[in-house]
């Protein structure tokens, strides 16, 4: 299961454009392929551009994570929560 998280407060994005992170549950390069229509559909309908983001492993996105480097992120349930308690990221 997936989460997805916001650090801003307010639904609105940034004005220069939207950072979204993945989990890196697979390999980048396909990560951002299987992403592509998501950031595609997200550039047209919020009008902004979509920059998609991951890490080398599991433990640098959480520690990025936690240190709130990240405008939204798509990560795993307990991941979530974390985030949520720990750096303050809105579900």
């Amino acid at each position: 299961m997936l989460a997805a998280l916001s650090s801003h407060a307010a639904p609105a994005p940034p004005p220069q454009g939207i950072e979204l992170a993945i989990v890196p549950y697979l390999p980048a390069r396909i990560l951002l392929e299987h992403y592509k229509p998501l950031r595609v559909h997200l550039e047209r309908s919020l009008r902004r551009p979509v920059t998609l983001f991951t890490a080398p492993d599991y433990q640098t996105f959480i520690a990025r994570t936690q240190r709130r480097e990240y405008s939204f992120v798509v990560t795993v349930a307990h991941a979530a929560r974390l985030a949520e308690l720990e750096a303050g990221y809105v579900p």
